[in-house]
């Protein structure tokens, strides 16, 4: 898998979302394989970095602006999971354990909540209890 970095203001990431799920679709058997998560910008309100992952390099060129990063760049801990559908929870929960040190005990622990930002779009917010 590859990653890429680029930092967004508000929801301006949207295309690239809808690209991404387009993606899943059109490739089913890498579907895993293509995430987006963010992470807020520090002092910064309205800002976040959004970081995607996609199978191969050569994807990269449909997500104009991202620059690659290495897996220890991504960071330790995320503040959204960004999907255009309801049904990559678990791929949330991958990312989560993948870059852990989080347990899935530690997961279940935490609570799940869901905001939309428009029509069969979910951004789930991983929060502490």
């Amino acid at each position: 898998m590859i990653w890429a970095k680029r930092r967004f203001a508000y929801a301006a990431y949207a295309p690239h979302r809808d690209r991404l799920a387009d993606l899943q679709v059109t490739m089913p058997a890498n579907s895993r394989e293509f995430m987006m998560v963010g992470r807020e910008v520090d002092d910064e309100v309205g800002l976040q970095d959004i970081y995607i992952g996609v199978p191969n390099k050569e994807l990269l060129h449909l997500f104009e602006g991202f620059e690659i990063v290495s897996e220890g760049d991504l960071p330790k801990e995320i503040d959204a999971f960004i999907s255009r559908t309801m049904g990559n929870l678990k791929n949330a929960l991958r990312f989560a354990i993948f870059r852990s040190g989080v347990t899935l005990a530690g997961m279940l622990l935490n609570s799940v909540a869901r905001a939309t930002s428009g029509p069969n779009s979910a951004c789930w917010k991983l929060q502490s209890p």
